[in-house]
């Protein structure tokens, strides 16, 4: 599962970093010099530039990028445990698994489980590129299930910023520039990212994914986006007081459950079916208890 994975998430990097060289969409800087260029080009995430020169690392940096990765292998290390030792549906043990409420218990666990793998995705080839070249290197992600106060500052600022990055760049920005409105150009990049996560499903996830569900879970999140920049329009100005005195992380909870169920059922099953479980658990540390 993992070889095709890799090589799938590279095969649309790809793909979308030759789109931007052909309509001169790539940063300032990049092609100043055939390393640079070659390096933003095969690096996911992307080298930081300043006036077309990387800007060298700091120590202090380095103990917290390797710190931040530690952190994702301790929680992998804890959800797989959990996945080994009791199931990878927990609400087969809260209820049982028919219950209105499973998909929202168990999308709420697998997207923190998605979250962490590719994270630590992320983060293991950030820090790999940080130390091989002393440079600075975009975040992966900026704690999207704590400190996200909408699904528009999720999506658009804190989830796989990578993937992010590449579709503003080939999508959102040229639609604004063309007259496009912030709307339109919000539901054709949720479009395009449905159809580069389609490729994706179709490579490691190939014998058990069915076409198209992943593309109605992102028209799904594009429509939620839309209804929920309504809502917040709409909203007396007692309520806004009351959400912005909300703690962050108890409307980023909130958030994660109103995703959680068409996450759950379009677009994560796939991945369990497929054997995740089985080759994360071989490249990390966990425990499997089991009764007698």
């Amino acid at each position: 599962w993992l070889g095709p994975f890799i090589a799938s998430t590279f095969g649309f990097s790809t793909f979308f970093k030759c789109i931007a060289v052909a309509f001169y969409q790539y940063p300032d800087g990049v092609d100043n010099n055939l390393k640079t260029f070659v390096l933003w080009f095969i690096a996911i995430p992307e080298p930081v530039l300043a006036k077309g020169k990387l800007i060298r690392l700091t120590g202090q940096e380095v103990v917290h990028s390797i710190g931040l990765l530690i952190l994702k292998i301790l929680g992998l290390s804890v959800v797989l445990s959990f996945y080994r030792s009791v199931g990878v549906y927990p609400s087969e043990f809260v209820g049982g698994p028919e219950t209105w409420y499973a998909p929202l218990i168990n999308g709420f666990v697998h997207l923190w489980f998605l979250y962490l793998f590719a994270a630590f995705c992320l983060d293991f080839s950030r820090v790999s590129f940080s130390l091989l070249f002393r440079a600075r290197f975009e975040a992966g992600f900026r704690n999207p299930l704590l400190a996200s106060r909408s699904l528009r500052e999720c999506w658009g600022l804190r989830w796989d910023l990578p993937v992010q990055v590449m579709l503003k760049r080939s999508v959102y920005v040229p639609i604004r520039k063309a007259g496009g409105g912030r709307k339109m150009a919000t539901v054709f990049t949720f479009l395009a990212s449905g159809m580069l996560h389609e490729y994706n499903f179709s490579i490691h996830n190939a014998a058990v994914y069915e076409p198209g569900k992943v593309m109605i879970f992102f028209i799904i999140m594009g429509f939620m986006i839309l209804v929920e920049d309504l809502i917040l329009n709409a909203c007396p100005g007692y309520i806004r007081r009351l959400a912005e005195k909300t703690p962050t992380p108890i409307i980023s909870t909130l958030l994660i459950l109103l995703a959680a169920s068409p996450f759950e059922s379009l677009f994560i099953k796939s991945w369990f079916e497929a054997g995740v479980v089985n080759a994360t658990t071989e490249m990390f540390p966990h425990i499997f208890c089991q009764k007698k």
